[in-house]
């Protein structure tokens, strides 16, 4: 009856040892839950204006739909003057309706070219001029001014059709997960559907 009774009160013992252990874990991923999230770099704020500026003065040129999706497919950030920080990108807007579980595409398009920003009032950034490649015959002499020694880069990715498919599905897919759109797949007109992650 001893032995029950040892045997007993180790695994009690043990048990109480586990639960402590767990009350301190817990205790430990509250506090580490409660640490300052990180701050946000200044181009990830110049981005987050280029993106809303997009969808504000960009988007606004294509017909409505109920969402209005921005990405770029080429991104090079030039911070050494803080008064115009300069962005060069392969600028996306892309507008869509949810039918079903599908986000139908409407309109949108590319805009290549530089963004040119500054701090606002409320320290974040704004957009204060956007340099916009030409169309048509004049688009390659304007992307080579625009874009000058970062011009080749830019070709590159431009040409990269399964680098821009990529960055769209990411960009759809964030663009749905933070705005808690009930979308599994996005859809081209006479395209089959692609799934978002």
């Amino acid at each position: 009856m001893k032995a029950i009774n040892f045997i007993t009160k180790i695994i009690l013992a043990a048990a109480l040892a586990v639960a402590a252990a767990a009350c301190g874990q817990r205790k430990a991923s509250k506090e580490a839950a409660q640490e300052p999230a990180p701050q946000p770099t200044t181009a990830d704020l110049c981005l987050a204006a280029v993106n809303k500026y997009l969808a504000e003065q960009i988007g606004s040129n294509y017909p409505d739909a109920q969402y209005c999706i921005t990405y770029s497919n080429y991104t090079d950030i030039d911070e050494s003057n803080p008064s115009d920080i300069q962005i060069l990108g392969d600028f996306w807007v892309e507008k869509y309706n949810l039918q079903a579980d599908t986000l139908m595409f409407t309109a949108g398009g590319d805009h290549p070219g530089k963004m040119h920003l500054s701090k606002d009032a409320q320290g974040g950034y704004q957009v204060t001029a956007f340099d916009q490649v030409g169309d048509g015959s004049t688009f390659l002499p304007t992307a080579k001014a625009i874009f000058g020694p970062k011009f080749d880069a830019f070709s590159q990715a431009l040409s990269n059709d399964s680098l821009k498919q990529e960055t769209r599905r990411k960009a759809v897919g964030n663009y749905v997960k933070a705005n808690n759109i009930a979308a599994k797949f996005y859809k081209d007109y006479g395209w089959p559907a692609i799934s978002i992650d």
